[in-house]
Parts: structure tokens; C-alpha cells; sequence
């Protein structure tokens, strides 16, 4: 049951999930975040959240974060519970305990891993489009677009179709090297 909630946003339409954060985040009806932190400071009663230019782009990168959070918890999970109960039983015998065990002995072990999700985590956070548009439309002003927020206004809403197909260009070539990058750090890590 538990572990259904942790999944849930993953499988939940990505329109409701900004619907709950407008929800969460309103200002008129008042929102749920607002109404709890009214209770220690009443002034919070009436904060903007989405259209404040300073903390837009933290609650886009928020929602983000929490519709792909629970891929990547399966993700680590299934890794940590693979490494060999041998290995770690031979790691406690040799006094590896708590953070010790994690950082000797259970992260080496799924570096693979944790490099895949960093390029799974760069290559989703360039393309990221609809949580930003749903949620902000990019703004207030500029605050929270995102590369692709910028390529759909400057194709889509300006008409500017070629510089808008060069920003798409640039994203996939950004893809690529970023992807590379992470490969060739992986490799020399692998090597030493």
C-alpha cells in the first residue's frame, strides 16, 4: 500500500499533478501550504508562490522532482537490494557499520547505477516541458522557463520557426555531449 503512494504521481497524469501543486501553491482559494503556515506566522496567509519571480522555478523543479522521485527510489532500491548478502555480511565482520557500509562498500557497488540515473536525470531535465508550461507558463516574466519552454514560445507563440527548430537542435546535441561526458567520467572512474 505504501509503496503505491510512493509510485503514484509516476502513473498520475501529469495536467492532475499540476492541478494539485496549483492547489497546493494558490493564493485565492487559499491554498494548503499557505493555510498551514498561517498557522505559525499569519502573514503567510496571503504569500504568492507561483507568481513570485524568485520562487517560481523552485516549485517547477519541486513538482519535477516529485513526479520522477519514486522512478528513481525503485531504481536505487532494486540496485541496493541486488548487491550479494555475502558481501556485506563479510563488510560487517570486518566492522563496517551504518555510513561505513554505505560509503565503502554498498555505493561502490552500484556506481553503474548511479551514473545511469545522473544521465537519465540530465537527459529528463533538458527536455522537461509540460510541469513548467502547465504550472507557469514560463513566468512570471522569464523566472521559471525552462530550454523547451523557451523553444515552444519562440517557435509555437512568436512564429519563429527556425530559431526555434536550432533550439531543438541545441538541446539534442546537448543531450549527446552531456550523455558523453558522464561516459567518459564513468570510464575513467572504471579505470582507476
Amino acid at each position: 500500500m505504501f509503496q503505491t503512494l510512493y509510485f503514484a504521481p509516476v502513473v498520475l497524469s501529469t495536467v492532475a499533478l499540476v492541478q494539485i501543486f496549483q492547489n497546493v501553491f494558490s493564493v485565492n482559494p487559499v491554498g494548503m501550504l499557505n493555510y498551514f503556515l498561517s498557522w505559525f506566522q499569519p502573514s503567510m496567509l496571503d504569500s504568492e508562490w507561483l507568481s513570485d519571480p524568485h520562487r517560481s522555478l523552485l516549485i517547477v523543479a519541486i513538482a519535477e522532482g516529485y513526479k520522477f522521485a519514486a522512478v528513481y527510489m525503485v531504481i536505487f532500491y532494486s540496485a541496493l537490494i541486488s548487491i550479494s548478502e555475502e558481501v556485506i555480511e563479510a563488510a560487517r565482520m570486518d566492522g563496517a557499520s551504518g555510513w561505513k557500509l554505505y560509503r565503502y562498500i554498498k555505493l561502490p557497488m552500484i556506481k553503474g547505477i548511479i551514473f545511469t540515473s545522473i544521465i537519465l536525470v540530465l537527459n529528463g531535465s533538458l527536455k522537461s516541458f509540460d510541469i513548467p508550461y502547465l504550472l507557469t507558463y514560463g513566468g512570471p516574466g522569464t523566472s521559471s522557463e525552462l530550454v523547451a519552454t523557451y523553444m515552444y514560445k519562440q517557435a509555437f507563440s512568436s512564429m519563429y520557426y527556425g530559431y526555434g527548430s536550432a533550439i531543438a537542435v541545441f538541446i539534442a546535441v546537448e543531450c549527446f555531449l552531456l550523455v558523453g561526458l558522464v561516459m567518459q567520467i564513468f570510464q575513467m572512474k572504471k579505470d582507476d
